[in-house]
């Protein structure tokens, strides 16, 4: 697999996005239905995956990086 230098960083700012929309939509909104049980678990299953991807790109070498993304 060739490596390339994008993709952690890449990784690591999606994540950190994504984590910070989970946050938002969680805590700080007025919306009723992020209160409901299901939204939760779902932001929970969806959060833990974006930070996995946030320790992967911190910790990750580009090599296991690359092998798990692909070739692009």
């Amino acid at each position: 697999m060739p490596v390339k230098k994008w993709k952690r960083p890449f990784i690591f700012i999606a994540s950190v996005l994504i984590l910070s929309a989970l946050v938002y939509w969680q805590f700080f909104s007025g919306d009723l239905e992020a209160a409901e049980t299901s939204s939760k678990i779902i932001s929970i299953i969806v959060g833990a995956m974006f930070l996995l991807g946030l320790v992967t790109s911190i910790f990750g070498c580009d090599k296991c990086v690359a092998k798990v993304c692909g070739s692009a």
